[in-house]
């Protein structure tokens, strides 16, 4: 580490573990370096802009010498060292006086960048889980995202042609959306998409798969189920979001759904894209018969 005349009258040796659980550490939140993880050193460790500080951070509003993270008097603090546009550890700006921190807790740096502060280990795991819930999810309302979607449906269609049982896959649309945000405002398409989903999620099974496939649209596949069972299981979907309301700011709203079903017995041979394409097909006769309604082929 650089000698920084900011740290002679306030460093002193001290277990590097203080009040956290394996090597104290931070991770970088946004930025440039978004994702890395720097140890740190009990007596101090300089961020900033110049490349003889411990971590370079070349970054808008960060200074060339911007804040130190160290152990003072027992405790893991801040020093801002002068930056032009602050440190702060939850919103309060470092002053004069360094501010303690515990782990878990965020520090900004300037406007822009976020840094976390704990154990080296839990950083890194929380970090790769944030991003493989990145990759996986939809943001919006946390299913399975389309993608995932796609793997997990290979998977399901293989297992049950191998093992010759019966598995359905229903599209789900929202009908007339649009209208529904031309009339209450934009704000209410996430409403009902968030709503729709918590719907699918409480009358499914923990085994089966709820997906966002794209705008209003959702996918479920369903483990074990023949075509009738799977064309009862739409219609009770269908009736539950239709007598769900949609609350925002004290005003309710109720929307409709189409389903299309598509059922693999399991003695063709099958893959998840027919499965799909079939499904989806139904969902586009429900929509010309007149929406809020189920087509299975039954």
């Amino acid at each position: 580490m650089r000698e920084d005349p900011h740290t002679t009258a306030f460093t002193r040796p001290e277990p590097s573990g203080v009040g956290v659980a394996g090597t104290p550490a931070i991770v970088v939140l946004t930025g440039s370096r978004v994702g890395e993880v720097f140890p740190l050193e009990p007596k101090g460790t300089v961020i900033g802009r110049a490349s003889d500080v411990d971590i370079v951070l070349d970054d808008d509003g960060i200074s060339r010498v911007h804040a130190m993270i160290m152990i003072e008097d027992g405790r893991w603090v801040v020093r801002d060292l002068g930056s032009t546009n602050g440190t702060f550890v939850a919103e309060r700006r470092v002053g004069d006086t360094p501010l303690m921190i515990h782990p878990g807790d965020r520090i900004r740096c300037g406007s822009d960048i976020l840094l976390r502060f704990g154990g080296m280990e839990e950083l890194e795991r929380t970090f790769v889980d944030r991003l493989y819930r990145a990759a996986t999810r939809d943001p919006l309302t946390g299913l399975r995202n389309r993608r995932m979607f796609a793997d997990l449906l290979a998977i399901e269609v293989a297992w049950h042609q191998r093992h010759d049982l019966p598995l359905s896959l229903l599209f789900v649309d929202i009908d007339l959306l649009t209208a529904v945000n031309d009339t209450f405002g934009m704000q209410w398409g996430d409403v009902v998409l968030r709503g729709v989903a918590d719907v699918l999620l409480e009358e499914t099974r923990t085994e089966d798969i709820v997906a966002r496939y794209g705008g209003e649209e959702f996918v479920i596949v369903l483990r074990h189920t023949d075509l009738e069972s799977a064309h009862e299981l739409a219609e009770s979907f269908r009736e539950s979001i239709g007598r769900h309301a949609f609350s925002l700011n004290g005003r309710k709203a109720r929307v409709s759904v189409s389903v299309g079903v598509a059922t693999h017995e399991g003695q063709e041979l099958l893959d998840g894209a027919s499965l799909l394409t079939e499904a989806s097909s139904n969902l586009f006769l429900a929509k010309q018969q007149g929406r809020n309604r189920v087509v299975s082929g039954l």
